[in-house]
This record gives C-alpha cells, sequence and structure tokens, in this order.
C-alpha cells in the first residue's frame, strides 16, 4: 500500500493529494530508510510541478530547518547512492545539462527544479557538486532575476558547500 501510495504521486491530480498525506509520510515513510527514499526519488521526479504539494518547496522546507550534521548524515548518502545508480537525480542533471529546448520552462517550474540542484551541491561527491552547478547555470542562463531568487530562497542556508556553489553560478549566468 505504501509503494502504490508513493508511485500515484506522480500521476495523480494535483488537488487529489491532500495536506493529510503529510501525517502519512511522517507516520509510515520517513520512518523506513528503503521506502522513504523512494518517497524522495518520486520529489525528483516531480518536484518541478509549481501545483504539486509534495515539489521541491517541500523538500526544500524541511531540509533547511535540518542542522547541517543531522541533514548530512542521511541526506549526503542518499544523494551520492542515487546518483551514482543513474536514478532520479543524475536524470535531472543530464536534462539540466542538455542542449533541449527549455524555453517552455515556466519561471516557478525552473526555480522549483534549481532549488532540489541546489540542494545537490551539499554533496561531498566532486562529479555530483560540480554537475549540479553545470546543470543550474545551463537551466538559468541569462535568467538573472531567477538567479536572484535561487539565492534568497538559500540565504538561510548553513552549508558552506551550497553558498559558495550558489554565488558560483550567479557569476556564470550573467
Amino acid at each position: 500500500i505504501i509503494d502504490s501510495f508513493i508511485e500515484s504521486l506522480i500521476w495523480r491530480q494535483t488537488d487529489t493529494i491532500k495536506n493529510n498525506s503529510t501525517d502519512y509520510i511522517n507516520k509510515f515513510i520517513i520512518p523506513d530508510e528503503e521506502i522513504f527514499h523512494k518517497f524522495l526519488d518520486i520529489i525528483f521526479l516531480i518536484g518541478s510541478n509549481p501545483e504539486h504539494i509534495f515539489n521541491a518547496n517541500f523538500l526544500h522546507n524541511n531540509l533547511i530547518n535540518y542542522s547541517l550534521t543531522d541533514r548530512d548524515a542521511w541526506w549526503i548518502p542518499y544523494t551520492q547512492n542515487n546518483y551514482l545508480s543513474n536514478d532520479s537525480i543524475k536524470r535531472l542533471i543530464e536534462w539540466s545539462l542538455s542542449s533541449d529546448d527549455k524555453s517552455f520552462i515556466s519561471e516557478d517550474s525552473k526555480i522549483l527544479i534549481s532549488k532540489l540542484l541546489g540542494w545537490l551541491l551539499a554533496s561531498s561527491n566532486r562529479y555530483l557538486r560540480d554537475n549540479a552547478t553545470k546543470a543550474i547555470i545551463s537551466l538559468l542562463s541569462n535568467e538573472v532575476h531567477l538567479v536572484v531568487e535561487l539565492l534568497k530562497n538559500f540565504e538561510d542556508i548553513n552549508d558552506s558547500y551550497i553558498t559558495e556553489r550558489l554565488y558560483a553560478d550567479r557569476k556564470s549566468t550573467v
């Protein structure tokens, strides 16, 4: 049932997912590491949808409240393993880096995608961090106002890796 709930988040109409879903996630999904990782994988797939309750803002608002050490204890291994196994994180980075036309992507979606990528900048894996940096640059190239918005979203971050890379992105996107 739990796997079905997680998988359904991809295709369900956003208005059918209610706030009480968060209670279900807190009770049944987060305590189980394997199931929680599946849920995070789904966030990387639906995270660009401004209408989805579990988009990048959901992840961002949760991650930003952790202390650096508490977040890194579970976030870094998850992102590392996902990236190395060519799952949702790697696909998002590769899509962002691709030369595909992205002019049809709304500014709201670009910010959400950039937030997902921004959290990958915390990685101790230099290749993941470098590719996430390049992906943000590729996605927000020549859109300074979106870079400024992204920086504002991370202004209270307690991770110097993220801060350093976001400011490098700011200089590179102009």
